[in-house]
């Protein structure tokens, strides 16, 4: 008859194959005041407040005011631990000590995350090493991942300590903010998308730059700054080191050029200067020549750059081919070299129009066969179609002249440059 399992201890020295539990594919159920507080099921499973626990051991309750399970302990590293061990891997743990909640791999000593009441800490251990936060969105064509680390200057010194944002799988650096405040976007290259098309630079409302937002520009020593001034909500534009401004735009259009000195330049397609307003001399320098102003045309298929043109009987022009006719216009412009510096009445519209000009210099075409055309003669409307000739005959010249020669032609048909003077 087997020997009763003492309730004040018992030895197995008598009997070692003794053990406290079932010999059928019942559970073994342990219970106090008739109320089961723990479960053992056949298959090993161990259940706390369950009646069917489904792995080594299930902890359930249902007081909502206490905690199902508490770990506790002193010790000075390890603390009150729960460690995750894999074969062939170092072992993962959760501890709680000295007010803190500590995950890490390894050693107890060395923890990866702190969790405390108020802060989220993740360290890395070593000279220059990463500590990343990885952010994770599941997509159907793959995981897209960004990582946020923190890393520190190497063992000799070299580097500095900065926050970083990486694209992955990419591997490639898209925010760094580094330790002395510099900020750098997109440093790997690409571009810096503001999203709504909206960047927005509040002034702070105390201190140096109270009421002046500013955006600096900066290439080497050289700066530029953006900024906003009261009271008159000015932009501005400054040259910095000299501190001065080149840029003033006032909330109701007006528009200041190098308020404070200097040149306004305009250049063409080519990298060439055509047009430099003097702000300290007052003057407006422009690279062409004459003054055109633009004129409907009769036929516009008949005109070149460089032909006299005359009004017709409805006004608009044609080429002259009548000698001193009074109805001359001027030349139009464009022809060689020369072209107007200012075109007035311009109406891009309107196809057919062509600027004609009324003063200042302009290539011209001549005809020097009925007469010889030296420099300074006074040039007329001639028989050849939109060509001008020498005036020979002042009395009909008087109303029909149209400019003064500045280069000669001995004979034949040509292009000169001619100095408009309608007279």
């Amino acid at each position: 008859m087997a020997t009763a399992w003492k309730l004040d201890g018992n030895s197995l020295e008598r009997q070692p194959a003794g053990f406290l539990g079932t010999i059928d594919k019942k559970p073994l159920v342990i219970k106090v005041n008739r109320v089961e507080c723990l479960r053992v099921a056949p298959g090993g499973a161990v259940g706390i407040g369950t009646p069917s626990p489904r792995s080594k051991l299930e902890v359930n309750t249902t007081d909502w005011d206490r905690p199902a399970l508490v770990l506790c302990g002193n010790g000075r590293i390890w603390g009150a631990c729960l460690q995750f061990q894999e074969p062939e891997s170092p072992p993962y743990y959760i501890t709680g000590m000295k007010g803190e909640l500590l995950v890490g791999v390894g050693n107890p000593e060395t923890p990866t995350l702190h969790i405390r009441p108020n802060a989220l800490q993740i360290d890395g251990w070593g000279h220059n090493e990463l500590t990343p936060i990885t952010l994770r969105t599941i997509t159907g064509t793959g995981d897209v991942d960004w990582e946020l680390r923190t890393s520190v200057p190497d063992a000799t010194g070299v580097g500095s300590a900065a926050f970083e944002v990486w694209a992955m799988p990419a591997n490639q650096p898209r925010l760094r903010i580094e330790d002395n405040g510099d900020t750098t976007l997109a440093p790997s290259g690409g571009s810096v998308l503001i999203c709504g098309g909206l960047l927005q630079i509040e002034s702070p409302s105390k201190g140096v730059h109270k009421n002046s937002a500013s955006l600096v520009l900066t290439h080497g020593s050289f700066h530029w700054t953006l900024q906003t001034k009261l009271p008159d909500d000015a932009l501005e534009i400054w040259e910095l080191p000299s501190n001065q401004p080149r840029l003033r735009i006032l909330p109701g259009g007006d528009t200041h050029l190098t308020p404070a000195g200097g040149n306004v330049i305009v250049k063409n397609g080519d990298d060439v200067e055509s047009i430099r307003l003097d702000g300290n001399a007052g003057d407006v320098i422009l690279r062409n020549a004459d003054l055109a102003e633009e004129f409907d045309m009769a036929e516009l298929s008949q005109i070149e750059p460089g032909m006299v043109v005359v009004l017709d009987e409805t006004g608009r022009l044609c080429p002259g081919e009548v000698p001193y006719d009074c109805r001359v216009v001027g030349v139009i412009s464009n022809a060689g070299s020369h072209k107007p510096g200012i075109v007035l009445d311009k109406k891009p519209e309107q196809p057919n129009r062509l600027p004609v000009a009324l003063g200042g210099k302009v290539y011209c075409k001549v005809d020097a066969d009925r007469s010889p055309i030296r420099v300074g003669d006074l040039l007329t409307t001639s028989p050849t179609l939109g060509h001008a000739m020498k005036a020979t005959e002042p009395l009909r010249a008087f109303g029909a002249v149209v400019g003064k020669a500045l280069a000669p032609l001995g004979g034949g048909r040509g292009l000169i440059p001619v100095l408009i003077a309608l007279q």
